[in-house]
């Protein structure tokens, strides 16, 4: 049995969404895949590539803790992962893991398919550490919300949600994506126009991996949130107007509104490895924005242009 679903990245809300705040997010593909069979059973098309990685997660993951958790229904079945063939981006691989395994023991089990609060209360309980920082669990509702999309469309309709991507030079090209507006509250997901077809959307990898549970550790442990309470109102205030933008279709101010965050971001955070590249790669021609996608000095940043650039 395989299962699958999309990557995910950032536009606007992190940070204020570990508050509860909304966030505005994309997902596009190729997906992350999970592929789970008995043991000494033959190998399925595909499953040799070297992308796949057999039982693959950390002990101390949410995916790891989950299996754990769930040894007398698996003990019988080995379990791969397989990642994007891109490169780790930081674009939900930890979430991913965790929501295909839960979704296979659903499977497994011959239990209806959880509903997002069901997928958010287990990612976090699966998460939690005594005295360290929950996940927003914004990534896994995201992704989550386009897999029950893509089960309850039909056919014909499924390939709306497209999720495929496009090398360009350094960088991949979004070619067709979901946009949503995701908090953790309710939950709920609610699924945005696209921008006219003629801005697109980039991913750069940055180079580096930074271990999101880590940082957000170290901003807890620093009382980050309680210090920055104006950054974090004001990144919230982005995220509105960046929505208002989003839904006039006014892609230059998208793309304003991405720069004046990521301004906040390393006026607030500080300078890193990608600020340089990111500051040059906002004055090119055709770039409309460009900003951080996610955990601060992270895997990737999201440049939005209305042509190549």
């Amino acid at each position: 049995m395989k299962y699958s679903c999309p990557g995910k990245a950032f536009i606007f809300g992190e940070y204020a969404c570990l508050q509860g705040f909304p966030a505005l997010m994309m997902t596009f593909g190729p997906h992350f895949e999970l592929l789970i069979k008995p043991f000494n059973t033959k190998s399925l098309r595909g499953e040799q590539h070297s992308t796949w990685r057999s039982f693959p997660f950390h002990p101390n993951s949410p995916a790891g803790r989950l299996v754990a958790d769930n040894q007398d229904i698996l003990k019988n079945f080995q379990i791969s992962f397989k990642q994007p063939p891109f490169g780790t981006y930081g674009i939900g691989s930890s979430s991913a893991e965790f929501l295909l395994c839960l979704e296979a023991l659903y499977h497994l089990q011959k239990k209806e398919e959880p509903d997002l609060k069901t997928i958010l209360e287990l990612y976090w309980k699966y998460s939690y550490e005594e005295g360290k920082t929950l996940p927003s669990g914004y990534d896994v509702l995201a992704q989550a919300f386009s897999v029950i999309q893509r089960l309850s469309s039909p056919p014909k309709s499924q390939h709306s949600l497209g999720l495929g991507i496009e090398s360009v030079g350094s960088g991949i090209r979004v070619k067709e994506s979901t946009f949503l507006l995701v908090e953790n509250k309710t939950p709920s997901v609610i699924t945005l126009p696209s921008l006219p077809d003629n801005f697109k959307f980039m991913l750069h990898y940055s180079g580096s991996k930074l271990k999101t549970h880590e940082h957000l550790n170290a901003l807890s442990t620093s009382n980050f949130f309680t210090k920055n309470a104006l950054f974090i109102e004001s990144m919230n205030a982005m995220t509105t107007q960046g929505l208002q933008a989003w839904e006039k279709k006014d892609a230059p101010e998208v793309g304003k509104i991405m720069n004046e965050a990521q301004n906040l971001l390393s006026s607030t955070l500080g300078e890193n490895q990608t600020s340089q590249i990111i500051s040059e790669m906002q004055k090119k021609q055709g770039v409309l924005g460009v900003k951080q996608s996610g955990a601060y000095g992270g895997d990737c940043y999201l440049v939005l242009s209305h042509k190549p650039a």
